[in-house]
């Protein structure tokens, strides 16, 4: 049998608590299972190896998360529709801090801050 040697270089390690500057990846809409709907963003952090997840209500409690995150994504966002394509490749300020989902410790985005406005803003990945 042969023997085989993994890399593990690159393994995987949870983001840890702080402020990082990321950038908006994709995204997608989505329903809760309350019915409300939502945007789930993927985020790129900036000079680290990792992505994680924002989601913003578009309906129902919690649903002015989505103005601040617009508005720190452009500093323009002022409310009224939007077309989410315009914010990919945006630059957006994140606090991450370790929650805890089902016993389970990760990393989630507690709030998001707006970056040196003068940072190009770069679409391709």
């Amino acid at each position: 049998m042969a023997m085989i040697e993994p890399d593990f270089s690159q393994e995987f390690k949870p983001l840890e608590p702080g402020q990082y500057t990321a950038r908006v990846k994709s995204y997608e809409t989505k329903t809760s299972q309350k019915g409300d709907r939502y945007i789930r963003w993927k985020l790129d952090v900036l000079d680290h190896d990792a992505t994680i997840d924002v989601m913003t209500m578009l309906e129902g409690r919690g649903a002015g998360m989505i103005k601040s995150f617009l508005k720190n994504c452009d500093g323009a966002y002022d409310g009224g529709p939007f077309d989410p394509d315009t914010y990919v490749g945006s630059r957006i300020g994140i606090e991450v801090v370790e929650a805890e989902f089902n016993g389970k410790k990760k990393a989630e985005v507690k709030k998001t801050y707006m970056v040196d406005a003068s940072a190009e803003k770069d679409v391709q990945f």
